[in-house]
Formats: structure tokens, sequence, C-alpha cells
């Protein structure tokens, strides 16, 4: 280990300020830390040396405490587990026992097998030599609507309504038939209307919404052309 280090003052003596200094500068010259004025160190003034401390251990951590299980409650624990595992084998034991008395039961109620007996089929195969049924028929497809499954009656009649007598409004009535197995929509008809020497002198036209399959619609079309007398059917339409 290497001897301490010694340390000697004097005073400046220009400004009277402290030096402090090492013995080995004994001698030599040093600038005074207060006025800068250059002093000679003389061999005087010993300050007491600085001890040497050794370096310091750090503090020792004692080890983390582990918490041992007490005998008590470990005791508690096996037994919970060996009673815990004594219980399920019972229910196994059980359980066990039940399908092999219901298996049991089972075969003592179903019935005796006679000798030569075939067992119930499970499925119904189908032999080579049984003749394949025929493929239902398909449904039969409604025909299209056409416009010649409405038709009119024989006659058209151009008359005022029954039970208004000298009334002004004159109608031409007649009937349209649907012979479809269809529902007609927007059946129209268009008459033209006759004077009595048989010359067109206008027209009149009646309209229903629907029309029932097999069903007679008994039409009625509005007159406003005072010199017909008569009416034929011109043409008959329908909405797509």
């Amino acid at each position: 280990m290497s001897s301490p280090k010694v340390y000697l003052r004097c005073g400046c003596p220009k400004c009277g300020g402290p030096i402090e200094y090492p013995d080995y500068t004994v001698g030599g010259v040093m600038n005074c830390p207060k006025c800068g004025n250059q002093v000679r160190l003389p061999a005087a003034f010993a300050a007491p040396p600085i001890p040497q401390t050794p370096p310091s251990k750090p503090p020792s951590v004692p080890p983390p405490k582990v918490h041992a299980t007490p005998p008590k409650r470990a005791a508690r624990r096996s037994v919970a587990v060996v009673v815990g595992a004594g219980a399920c084998c019972v229910a196994l034991l059980a359980a066990l026992a039940v399908a092999a008395g219901l298996a049991k039961h089972r075969k003592q109620s179903a019935p005796p097998e006679l000798p030569g007996a075939e067992p119930p089929a499970t499925h119904h195969s189908k032999s080579p030599d049984e003749p394949a049924k025929p493929p239902a028929p398909a449904p039969k497809a409604k025909p299209p609507k056409a416009i010649a499954d409405l038709r009119a009656g024989d006659s058209v009649s151009v008359e005022e309504p029954k039970g208004a007598k000298g009334s002004r409004l004159v109608y031409a009535t007649g009937t349209v038939k649907n012979e479809s197995d269809l529902l007609r929509y927007g059946v129209r008809v268009e008459l033209d209307l006759l004077d009595a020497a048989g010359a067109k002198v206008g027209t009149a036209t009646d309209y229903t919404a629907s029309m029932e399959p097999r069903a007679t619609w008994r039409f009625r079309a509005l007159v406003v052309e005072r010199r017909a007398t008569s009416a034929k059917l011109a043409k008959i339409t329908e909405d797509n």
C-alpha cells in the first residue's frame, strides 16, 4: 500500500492568501490562487495527511425467503385429492353397472328368434329382376295466353238501360268468354257504331281489370253517337 500524500501550507507574502501544496514541490515556484503572485514554496506548515479510505463493499442482499407449505395444509390437500379420485372411480363403476343392466334387460325383453327365420331387413335393396317403376309424369305446362281464347258472343245490342225509360243514355252490350285456364288482365273491347243504313258513325269501348278462367264478362259500352242504331265487335285486346 502506497504512503499517504503530505500537503504543506504557507501564506502569500503579497496578499496573505493561503497556499496549499504537496511536500514534493518544496523549493519550487507556484502562483497564488488569489492574486497570481509567484511564491517560492517553503518546507513549513505541514498539513495533516489525507486519509485513504478503502472502497466500500456493496451491502449484501439476503436471499428471498421461500414460504414452505405448512405440513397440515399439505396433508389436507393430499387427502382431498385421494377422496376426489375415489369418488370418480365409484361414479365410473356405477355407470358401467347401469349400462350392463340395461343391455341385459334389452336382451331378455327381445322376442326369441325362430329357427330358420330371416333377420329383418334394415334397408330395401332392389333386386335385378324387379321391374323399374316408370318415372312420374311431368306436370303439364300451361299453354301461353292467346287472344283467341277471348271469344265474343253472337250479337251486340244497342239499347237503353232497363228500368230507365226516357233516359238519354244508350249502351252497347254483349258478352266475352275466357275459354282458357289462365287469369286474364286488362281486357278491352272496341265496338263499331253503325247507323240505320249500316254505315260506321263512331266507336265505343269498355274495359275490365281481370277475368277469371272460364268466366264470362258482360260488357257495357256507353254510346255517345245519337245516330247509332246498332254495333258490332271490332277487336278484343288485353294488357301484357
